[in-house]
């Protein structure tokens, strides 16, 4: 029996006797690594750590895991912690940096007892000569929080060592997401009413504090029961198209476990405007990277350079010809485009960044290997945009045949209860499920 059939009996066996297993009800919490810091729409890491236990347990030759969307890298930690290799890309550079500090070994006493020097420079320091400034600082936090952050910032970059610098940024990343202005209903970036902002007190120094120690915990359940030690990880940060092209080898993937963004960031989630604030603070030198000025251009730039973020015109459209390779995403163009060409012409713009991106994945996944999307079906303008089947139609072009298909139901993966606006400005209600895909390619 081929290893993909082996697969889908197992899944079929689990849901038989427990249909509801893979929503995962029971077992919502997040454990070790994966609670450092909060991050939009994250995978459910048991799910990723069963799914990725079903194919190595029936095929041995597997080695090597691609997550091209890797976001805080919830599957790459979960493929390492079954002793697999990895490659991780991202565009967004603070998704590249909570990944590259989960996976960097480091030592935990050191990180202790950095922590504690740290923590006694702020003690000691309780004045400095400056405040830390960017356009809009104002907006989004109080004078006293930019004084706190301020004096935080400039302790942290008396460290010397990068890698516990950049674990102390998420420390500090995280006292950004609690102490600033911004909303915590939406992942755009949206400011509290000025009456509510009046009235917003918070202990800077204390939440840092505090959660600088907590993540040491973090480190220490994470390596006593998960972390493998003797697997390999390579993290990109960048267009994932190009990331490919440039140093993943054709056929030499063995496994890709990825889910795909559900659209144009800047319609369905926002990682780009969800990060702004905590990049506006870290130092882009920290993250070890070369970054494209124009993704930190402004709040929303970095969603613009994401999948769908070109608005492609008709003639482009028609140029590509993906509307005949998929049936389904022609069908909602032509609803679309009666009503709104722009939107129609944004739907179909973010599918065909999203084939050329397929078709990368599909040069570098061996022959006979598997492919695993997670993947959910959003609306606009009250109409069903089926991500999974036009996945499946636009796949069976590249030599992807689509073995299996299931549905679960969203219960923890953060995202906001509400999204885009229709015309009449009724908001439209975010995915309550979403469908795992199994590809293999073949001949």
């Amino acid at each position: 029996m081929k290893t993909e059939n082996k697969v889908i009996r197992d899944i079929k066996k689990i849901m038989s006797t427990e249909p509801d297993y893979w929503d995962f009800k029971e077992n919502s919490e997040r454990s070790h690594i994966h609670k450092l810091i909060k991050y939009p729409a994250t995978m459910v890491p048991l799910m990723q750590s069963k799914l990725i236990e079903l194919f190595i347990e029936h095929d041995k030759e597997i080695q090597l895991l691609l997550d091209p969307f890797m976001g805080s890298g919830t599957t790459i930690v979960e493929a390492n912690s079954k002793g697999l290799n990895t490659i991780g890309i991202d565009i967004n550079p603070f998704a590249y940096l909570i990944t590259e500090v989960k996976l960097k070994l480091i030592d935990i006493d050191t990180l202790e007892e950095k922590t504690e020097c740290l923590i006694k420079r702020i003690t000691e320091n309780e004045e400095i000569n400056f405040n830390f400034w960017f356009y809009k600082v104002e907006k989004w936090f109080k004078p006293d929080i930019i004084c706190e952050l301020s004096l935080i910032k400039k302790s942290i970059l008396e460290e010397k060592d990068v890698n516990y610098r950049r674990i102390m940024w998420i420390a500090f990343a995280r006292t950004i997401q609690y102490s600033s202005n911004d909303r915590e209903s939406t992942f755009k970036l949206h400011a509290k009413p000025k009456e509510d902002i009046e009235v917003f007190e918070v202990d800077v120094r204390s939440y840092f504090f505090k959660t600088a120690r907590e993540i040491i915990g973090l480190f220490r359940e994470y390596y006593d029961g998960f972390f493998c030690r003797d697997s390999s990880t390579n993290l990109y940060c960048g267009n994932s198209i190009e990331v490919l092209k440039k140093v993943v080898p054709d056929e030499s993937v063995d496994i890709i476990s990825t889910s795909p963004p559900y659209g144009d960031n800047a319609t369905t989630v926002t990682y780009g405007q969800y990060s702004m604030l905590q990049l506006r603070w870290i130092p882009v030198e920290d993250i070890g990277i070369e970054i494209n000025e124009g993704l930190l251009m402004n709040f929303s730039s970095l969603d613009r350079c994401s999948l769908g973020g070109t608005k492609y015109t008709k003639e482009d459209i028609n140029r590509s010809e993906i509307l005949q390779r998929s049936r389904v995403l022609n069908d909602i163009y032509l609803k679309l485009i009666a009503s709104d060409e722009k939107k129609a012409r944004k739907v179909v713009s973010f599918y065909i960044d999203y084939e050329q991106t397929l078709i990368e994945l599909f040069r570098v996944i061996k022959w006979n290997k598997y492919l695993v999307f997670t993947v959910g079906n959003r609306k606009v303008d009250d109409e069903i945009v089926s991500l999974d089947q036009v996945t499946i139609e636009l796949c069976k072009h590249l030599c992807g045949k689509c073995v299996y298909q299931f549905e679960r139901n969203i219960l923890n993966k953060r995202m906001p209860n509400k999204v885009s606006k229709l015309k009449n400005n009724k908001p439209v209600s975010s995915m309550k499920k979403e469908t795992i895909l199994i590809f293999i390619k073949s001949k």
